[in-house]
């Protein structure tokens, strides 16, 4: 990670353009300008069909977020830290193979629980795409609920900040994307809305749907 990296000054610049973000939050909320995608409904609980499909639509829609750009910023987030580990986020572990840069991390805060103890330790790293093994990482998030292995159980955000994009893939079951242009988001509403979480829609359809006074034409504002 290089050292030029400021957390304090990413932290300020996703505020200013997420109202409402906080940093020290063990929820990272970025707004309501997003879009929640179903990534392997339709297949059983444990089976290889569930992992695959969520692994593959999530590269389609995390390749389509981080179109023209090669930087991205990651948010690892390790829960159950105790606050006497050395390396919470297990340099020599599986997420260490996958992100270079990980166990050079320096650039980590500790959030606290409501009771004041260490809930998380929170690390940030710039890197490459190209040095990214961003299916790996996002299969390795598909299989945590699945019973298998390799898998990751930190929670990690992928910020493109040249776009305002924040990409979240929460287990096999789906995916969180925020921008903070509802346009940003239009083309993946219209071409991906089959795979949008129904329980949504009417919020979803209230920032894109046709006759809402945003473009529903194809390609509109393409992430």
């Amino acid at each position: 990670m290089p050292a030029s990296f400021d957390s304090d000054v990413f932290e300020q610049q996703t505020a200013a353009a997420f109202p409402g973000f906080e940093l020290n939050s063990d929820v990272m909320d970025f707004g309501k300008i997003h879009l929640r995608f179903e990534l392997g409904d339709g297949h059983a609980n444990g089976t290889s069909r569930r992992v695959d499909q969520a692994t593959e639509r999530a590269l389609v829609l995390f390749e389509r977020c981080m179109l023209h750009t090669d930087s991205i910023v990651l948010i690892v987030n390790e829960f159950g830290f105790s606050g006497d580990e050395l390396n919470p986020t297990d340099p020599d572990g599986y997420l260490a193979t996958l992100i270079p840069e990980l166990s050079a991390c320096c650039n980590a805060v500790i959030v606290n629980g409501e009771d004041g103890e260490p809930l998380l330790r929170r690390s940030f790293i710039r890197t490459a795409k190209s040095r990214l093994d961003y299916r790996g990482i996002l299969r390795g998030i598909a299989c945590l609920e699945q019973g298998r292995t390799p898998c990751i159980n930190e929670s990690i955000y992928f910020v493109n900040e040249s776009k305002s994009i924040v990409f979240y893939m929460c287990d096999d079951r789906g995916c969180l994307i925020y921008s903070s242009v509802a346009e940003t988001l239009a083309s993946l509403y219209i071409e991906y809305n089959g795979w949008l979480v129904d329980y949504y829609r009417e919020h979803f359809d209230a920032i894109w749907g046709v006759g809402d006074g945003h473009s529903t034409e194809p390609g509109c504002g393409e992430p």
